[in-house]
């Protein structure tokens, strides 16, 4: 399951010769166009948390909020889960002693999009949106810090 960044099917051709589309008579491309798959993920309750964390920032501004800086170097981690190395261009975000919940690509984007995600994953959906709304990003940040809870 992938959150964002695939082409949609191209549509059907309609053209009058009936001619099955090809790469060149396509109106759309078939594949994904490298680098824009933002992230990949293995179940419906990490990518709600990954598509809530990705508009957070485009609400705020709508809102007239501050910015929210989160942390995302690989130090600020939530506990209980573990990144991998880069493997073909992509990092992947693991529980600790399970299997992989999301990977992304480049080393400095997919920090930016894991690390903050291993955080998510510990909050519900309503009390994510309440950080989100909340001029400090309380209850999930704390000083500018990941909280616990």
């Amino acid at each position: 399951m992938s959150s964002c960044g695939q082409s949609p099917a191209p549509p059907p051709d309609t053209s009058s010769d009936g001619a099955e589309p090809t790469a060149s008579n396509s109106p759309r491309p078939t594949t994904t166009p490298p680098n824009t798959h933002c992230c990949s993920v293995a179940e419906v309750e990490v990518l709600e948390r990954y598509l809530v964390g990705l508009f957070a920032d485009d609400i705020r501004e709508d809102l007239d909020l501050p910015l929210l800086d989160l942390p995302w170097e690989p130090g600020d981690l939530a506990e209980g889960f573990e990144l991998t190395d880069m493997v073909r261009g992509y990092r992947t975000l693991e529980r600790a002693g399970g299997g992989p919940l999301a990977a992304a690509p480049d080393s400095t984007l997919s920090l930016i999009a894991l690390v903050p995600l291993s955080h998510y994953l510990g909050w519900t959906i309503a009390d994510l949106k309440r950080s989100f709304l909340s001029p400090t990003g309380a209850p999930l940040l704390r000083l500018g810090r990941y909280a616990s809870h």
